[in-house]
């Protein structure tokens, strides 16, 4: 068995190290809640009872459990405990990284990342199906305007109320995404061309109606539209491009 000196040193390097590699990075609060806790926390004392219970299972005799020994599979019992603290932390941290790449950091669509990946899912649907399915790009007009008279704040409101009519114009499983400031968009499977067009010009209506209001000024959303069929010769960046280039003939 190793010299119980080097499974201390053993030991305090891990524990110096939980702050750099172990357990996610430093920025998540998932990480920074688990680190915290466990600084918090001491290792639980060992009962005799559980030092044996350990040593029969790792088939040490009973009359080889000397002090030294106990206080070597104590160490060990918390490294364990160690261990079980870090892999908690890195699967929150990993949760945390998941939801971040998925959503957009402050509105309610998927980010221009995820909304790549379900326009590779939706031209595979295409090839699998033979059904249309259709890309709709829209443009909210004067958003850098809005910024510079008014402050990120209030161009940040009025995008979230954009997109929050956006999405109480479509169903539940056509997937919004946020591609740019003041640019979605909308995947409509399984959609007519008639439809699309229609559903266009429909959010054209119900966002010039639905004005966005800041300390009771009335501010327009006016925007432009464009679509594309989603093809299987064409990747996701070309597809957004084509329904761009589209909404601003």
């Amino acid at each position: 068995m190793s010299d119980i000196g080097e499974i201390q040193e053993y030991s305090r390097i891990r524990e110096l190290g939980t702050n750099s590699q172990s357990g996610g990075h430093p920025s998540s609060p998932y990480y920074q809640a688990h680190y915290s806790l466990k600084q918090r926390s001491k290792s639980p004392a060992r009962t005799h009872r559980q030092i044996q219970d350990t040593s029969f299972v790792m088939g040490i005799p009973l009359e080889e459990i000397t002090p030294r020994v106990h206080e070597a599979m104590t160490l060990i019992m918390h490294e364990m405990d160690s261990v079980r603290w870090e892999l908690g932390a890195i699967k929150k941290h990993e949760t945390f990284l998941i939801e971040a790449l998925y959503y957009h950091q402050i509105l309610p669509a998927v980010s221009l990342h995820s909304f790549r990946q379900y326009l590779v899912r939706a031209v595979e649907h295409v090839q699998r199906t033979r059904e249309k399915s259709f890309l709709l790009f829209l443009k909210v007009l004067k958003v850098d305007d809005l910024w510079e008279k008014n402050g990120a704040r209030v161009r940040d409101d009025f995008l979230i109320h954009t997109a929050n009519m956006i999405r109480s114009c479509i169903e539940d499983v056509d997937v919004i995404g946020a591609l740019d400031h003041g640019e979605f968009g909308v995947i409509f499977n399984l959609y007519q061309e008639e439809a699309v067009i229609a559903k266009g010009n429909a959010l054209v209506r119900l966002l010039s109606t639905s004005p966005f209001v800041f300390d009771g000024v009335e501010c327009p959303v006016n925007l432009i539209w464009g679509f594309s069929q989603i093809s299987v010769e064409t990747d996701p960046d070309q597809m957004i491009s084509i329904a761009s280039d589209n909404a601003r003939k």
